[in-house]
């Protein structure tokens, strides 16, 4: 598949689940907020990402797959294992007191820690943190470096990006994407909508990443 053909089919995959998302009924509670806004941000990244390599701005582009997956990552956070005060503090309005309290946010890291164990007996949850684990296991360090001007962004700003991995970078993106639909499925607390996700995995299978069709086969065997 070339280029513009998976950008294309990765603008289908947005377009499929934002429709999934639309249904999924307003936020009612403070937790639920920042969590369908955080959601709503890595989207966001996602669709910037697209379209900044259909402009062929690829060192940015790759870059903010790095924020797209903190974005998801701390939605996850907020929905399962952050303090009230925490959540009642990304809800308050931005003021210089609320800005100095945000930095002592717990660290990604930690808050990636706090995650283990939050899934029950619920196999959706229980592969979203995988996938969670298994991207920053994977991914982080080359985002890291493109995202502060390392020597992954400096070399392939001078040398190009090879085409496998601009693909590996669209899928990358468009995985972080599922995760998002995911989030916002569990929030909906409608079980008939959690078989959803793992369809759009089998429809879309060419532009992810093989670690993300992983729920897609096991709802399909």
């Amino acid at each position: 598949m070339d280029i513009e053909t998976m950008l294309q089919r990765s603008l289908e995959l947005e377009r499929a689940l934002v429709n999934l998302i639309e249904t999924v009924p307003p936020a009612t509670n403070k937790r639920a907020v920042v969590v369908r806004n955080l959601c709503k941000l890595s989207f966001e990244h996602g669709n910037s990402t697209r379209l900044l390599i259909a402009h062929q701005n690829l060192i940015s582009a790759i870059a903010l797959i790095r924020l797209q997956y903190e974005s998801i990552a701390r939605a996850v956070w907020v929905l399962y294992a952050a303090a009230e005060h925490w959540v009642d503090l990304l809800n308050s309005d931005l003021t210089q007191e609320s800005d100095e309290e945000a930095n002592k946010l717990p660290s990604l890291q930690k808050m990636l820690n706090a995650l283990p164990g939050v899934a029950g007996n619920n196999e959706l949850i229980k592969e979203l943190l995988r996938m969670l684990d298994e991207f920053k296991r994977s991914a982080w360090k080359q985002l890291s470096s493109f995202a502060h001007g390392g020597i992954h962004a400096i070399r392939r700003s001078e040398n190009g990006l090879p085409r496998p991995l601009l693909e590996e970078a669209i899928k990358m993106s468009n995985g972080l994407l599922i995760m998002v639909g995911i989030v916002m499925v569990v929030l909906s607390r409608d079980s008939r909508l959690y078989g959803s996700v793992p369809a759009i995995q089998r429809d879309f299978r060419e532009c992810l990443p093989p670690e993300i069709l992983a729920t897609s086969k096991q709802e399909s065997s």
